[in-house]
C-alpha cells in the first residue's frame, strides 16, 4: 500500500517509517538517515539478515556526507547501524520491480557528477526507485530563491541565473561545513545584495 503526503508544494511522496528491525527491510528499498542537519538516502542491495548487515548503494564520500559533492561518488557500501534509520514505501504503481531498481542504482557505480540541487543523493535514490528525479530537502529551497529573486526585479535571464549560481554556490559552501541551516542565511544575504544593487541602477 502506498501512503501519500506532501513534499512542499511540490509533489506527494511516500510515507517514511522509521525501522525497527533488520527484517524491515528488503532489496531495492529506498532508505534514508535522519542526521541532524540533513537526511542522507541510499538504495539498499541486499540484506545479510544473520550477520546483521545492509548493504547498500548511495551517493556518499568517505566522510559520510553529501556536500558539495566535490568527493561523492556512487559506491556500495556495508552498514550495521540501524539508529535514525527511515524507509519509503511505495505502493507498486509507483516504482519499478526489484530487479529495475538495483539495475538502476548499479548502472550509476563510480558516477561522480554530484549536485546539491540537481544530483544529490536523495535525488539518485528517488530515480533508481521511481524514476522521480526530486530532492524534498532542496526544492523549497531552490523554489524560493528564484521566486524571491523575481520579486524583487524583473531583471534578465542572466542576472537571474548569475543570482542563482552565486547561491548555489553559497549554499555548497554552508554544506561543506555541515551546516545546511547556513543556506537560508545565504539565501538572505545575496537577495539582499542584489536588492541593492539593482535600487542603484
Amino acid at each position: 500500500m502506498c501512503f501519500t503526503a506532501m513534499c512542499g508544494n511540490v509533489s506527494s511522496v511516500p510515507e517514511v517509517i522509521q525501522v525497527g528491525i533488520i527484517s524491515d527491510l528488503k532489496q531495492a528499498d529506498h532508505i534514508k538517515w535522519k542526521r541532524p542537519l540533513y537526511d542522507h538516502h541510499a538504495i539498499v542491495e541486499s540484506v545479510d539478515h544473520e550477520a546483521g548487515i545492509v548493504h547498500i548503494i548511495e551517493y556518499g564520500t568517505d566522510s559520510e556526507i553529501c556536500s558539495s559533492g566535490k568527493d561523492a561518488v556512487v559506491r556500495q557500501r556495508e552498514v550495521n547501524d540501524l539508529e535514525n534509520m527511515f524507509k519509503y514505501y511505495y505502493g507498486e504503481e509507483s516504482c519499478d520491480d526489484v530487479n529495475t531498481v538495483l539495475e538502476n542504482a548499479r548502472s550509476r557505480l563510480g558516477e561522480n557528477k554530484y549536485d546539491l540541487f540537481t544530483n544529490n543523493c536523495e535525488h539518485f535514490a528517488r530515480l533508481c526507485k521511481t524514476r522521480d528525479k526530486l530532492s524534498c530537502q532542496i526544492t523549497p529551497y531552490d523554489e524560493r530563491c528564484e521566486q524571491t529573486i523575481k520579486v524583487i526585479g524583473t531583471g534578465s535571464e542572466v542576472q537571474l541565473q548569475r543570482e542563482r549560481h552565486i547561491i548555489k554556490v553559497l549554499a555548497e559552501a554552508a554544506t561543506d561545513v555541515y551546516n545546511i541551516g547556513l543556506l537560508a542565511a545565504a539565501i538572505a544575504f545575496v537577495v539582499a545584495i542584489v536588492f541593492i544593487f539593482r535600487q542603484k541602477e
